[in-house]
């Protein structure tokens, strides 16, 4: 059974090729340079080549919240033909240095239409985003406390990132600043929150980053009270 997941990588992989022949530029970003700019709606897609970036969605209060990664072999934003408010309050950012192919949703469309696999491997991206954002609100927008909320988050983050090199050797790379973007609390909260933490045994801390010390201690404090 699949597990949500934060990172999403190697989605589409199978298709670069086939995608090359479509109209697209190549397309390199800088550590924090978004992709597109804020504001405005999806009007192009990106096939990720290499590097890492952050998706996030701006509230209406200006504050931000980070709702999902991607990696190497995945494509976002997803093909469709409506256009949703919430489009102009997506900011996606480059983590690291990022190579990617642009292509429009014209194309894209295009190929979909016309490539029954890649149109089953769209259904599929749609709903393992579909299924993150459901966790999201089920399990971690309603855990009792931050507590809880982060445990179980950085249980998913140890447990299906390795692949993309988020997480190596139980080194989780990231910042606290991200963690609390992704739970959408405040930094102090999540200082608390990863300080009751490491009194437990569960994890350690260090510049960027976040060293898994026992699994079963942080299951532990993932379960809901």
């Amino acid at each position: 059974m699949l597990q949500p997941r934060y990172l999403f990588t190697q989605d589409f992989s199978v298709f670069r090729t086939a995608l090359l022949s479509l109209p697209h530029r190549v397309r390199r970003f800088e550590r924090g340079e978004s992709l597109w700019a804020a504001g405005t709606p999806f009007e192009k897609i990106f096939f990720f080549d290499a590097g890492l970036a952050r998706t996030s969605i701006i509230s209406v209060s200006g504050s931000n919240r980070v709702i999902a990664w991607q990696g190497p072999g995945t494509m976002f934003p997803g093909i469709h033909r409506n256009r949703f408010e919430i489009e102009t309050r997506h900011l996606t950012e480059a983590v690291t240095a990022v190579a990617a192919l642009e292509f429009s949703a014209v194309d894209i469309e295009a190929y979909l239409r016309g490539s029954a696999d890649f149109a089953l491997a769209t259904i599929d991206w749609y709903a393992k985003f579909v299924n993150l954002l459901l966790y999201s609100a089920a399990d971690v927008s309603t855990s009792p406390n931050t507590l809880t909320a982060l445990a179980s988050t950085l249980l998913l983050l140890f447990r299906n990132e390795a692949g993309a090199g988020m997480a190596t050797n139980n080194l989780l790379k990231i910042t606290q600043s991200e963690l609390a973007a992704l739970l959408g609390v405040d930094r102090a909260s999540l200082v608390r929150a990863l300080s009751a933490l490491r009194k437990k045994g569960a994890v350690a801390t260090l510049r960027g980053a976040i060293k898994l010390l026992s699994p079963e201690i942080l299951q532990q404090a993932a379960a809901r009270s």
